[in-house]
């Protein structure tokens, strides 16, 4: 199986062996979404802190402690293994990695493609289009459809969002080492999962494959998983019978998007997941940030009923 992102490199005990952030064992296990490779977990765990802050305040209706929380992070799989630090001679230079400037195979022009019909018959569409962002060549014409629907720097984060979801759907090895990051957490016995973007692929994936963890909230948050495209490649052993209708180990499962969020532009999960409870919201002009999501009320309260059931 071809792999177009680049060799990779592990770090040791990315979701952490340390004391919880809020003290004690993590209540909550966050998995982050793309474009972290240049990031990690203690850099993470900084930037999800005040939205979640800001979600249990707005549920609550008054300042109170946040649930104790951890952050699996896997972002450094998606470096080429020169980008951790590579000696090289003198004069020489090493490239660095870009999610949309590496080379495009058949098959993942094709998923593009199809994931990229999905998000035009989902939004509305704005008329001439505004110009293309630059991407790679074979991109080019997807990224000029979609600046009809959004603009340039959704249309990058669509595209790029979209390369790694199919590189984890894709690549079983990569996707092993990335589950096995997420599971490695259920050390500390966390009551919520929130997934964001990419992560909640995996988390669903992940759950699916291994019924052992289990927990009484799975909260998503601008999750592609709504596109045929993702949904027809997920791994579990049902596969021929289309998508698992439940998380058998997972007691509930709310799931919140932005409509503007071009990630989440196919909308709700309850029409694959019959259980799962969709709520929409409006994040602005930054419709897939994580933040805009841990910051609302409808966040705040799906982590709070976790943590208590």
């Amino acid at each position: 199986m071809e792999r177009v992102m680049g060799s990779r490199v592990s770090a040791p005990d990315a979701c952490g062996d340390v004391e919880a952030v809020g003290g004690g064992m993590a209540q909550v296990l966050g998995l982050h979404g793309i474009a972290q490779e240049q990031k990690g977990r203690n850099q993470l765990l900084e930037e999800w802190r005040p939205g979640l802050a800001d979600g249990v305040e707005m549920a609550a209706g008054r300042s109170m402690t946040v649930p104790s929380f951890d952050l699996c992070f896997y972002g450094d799989l998606f470096l080429p293994v020169s980008a951790q630090g590579e000696r090289q001679p003198p004069g020489k230079g090493s490239a660095a990695s870009d999610v949309l400037a590496a080379s495009v195979s058949d098959d993942e022009a094709d998923f593009l493609a199809e994931a990229t019909a999905e998000a035009e018959a989902a939004l509305p569409d704005r008329g001439a289009a505004m110009g293309a962002p630059r991407v790679a060549s074979m991109l080019q014409p997807l990224a000029r459809r979609l600046t009809q629907r959004m603009d340039g720097r959704l249309v990058l984060q669509f595209l790029a969002v979209l390369r790694q979801v199919r590189a984890y759907l894709d690549d079983d090895a990569l996707a092993e080492r990335i589950r096995e990051r997420f599971l490695a957490g259920f050390d500390g016995a966390p009551r919520v999962v929130m997934a964001h973007s990419l992560g909640t692929v995996v988390a669903v994936d992940a759950l699916r494959l291994d019924p052992h963890p289990t927990i009484s909230m799975l909260v998503t948050v601008g999750s592609p998983l709504g596109m045929q495209a993702v949904q027809s490649r997920l791994r579990h052993s049902d596969v021929s019978a289309g998508p698992p209708h439940a998380l058998p180990n997972v007691a509930r499962w709310v799931n919140i998007y932005d409509p503007g969020d071009p990630v989440a532009a196919a909308g709700g999960l309850s029409r694959v997941w019959p259980a799962v409870e969709d709520f929409t919201v409006g994040n602005g002009k930054d419709p897939h940030a994580v933040r805009a999501y841990l910051g609302k009320r409808v966040t705040g309260h799906a982590l709070l009923d976790g943590v208590a059931e």
